[in-house]
């Protein structure tokens, strides 16, 4: 049984779905997606601008059609955690203007407190230590 067919059957698929990807600091892009080399074909191109490359191409292809929203992330170097912060504060906003359509002025981070587990009070720099 798969993700989607759970939702359904929990009658919760009138909810957005965020589809996150993790691993990224391992990701390895293919050929087709980033090439190797430069178009003279002299230079390698480096592993982080061909991943960023193979990202776009993947935002674009089928993973945009499996859901409305598609993050790419890595739990151990907290690359993208902004982004996916930033869509979860925006989803959780939609729903909340829905909700309370009169508490349109006051947002949302006023009533988020430091070290509440929101991420909001994150550091920006890598923790993990090698």
């Amino acid at each position: 049984m798969g993700v989607n067919a759970t939702l359904a059957d929990l009658k919760v698929t009138d909810k957005p779905v965020v589809l996150v990807f993790n691993k990224m600091d391992q990701f390895v892009p293919k050929e087709e997606w980033a090439p190797e080399y430069d178009e003279e074909g002299d230079e390698p191109i480096a592993v982080a601008m061909r991943r960023k490359t193979a990202l776009q191409y993947l935002k674009k292809t089928y993973l945009t059609k499996k859901a409305d929203n598609v993050v790419f992330i890595s739990a151990q170097t907290r690359e993208n955690f902004t982004e996916l912060r930033e869509l979860v504060y925006k989803l959780v906003r939609e729903l909340h203007v829905k909700i309370y359509p009169n508490w349109l002025d006051i947002p949302l981070t006023d009533y988020v407190e430091e070290g509440d587990g929101f991420g909001l009070d994150m550091p920006a720099e890598n923790p993990v230590t090698a």
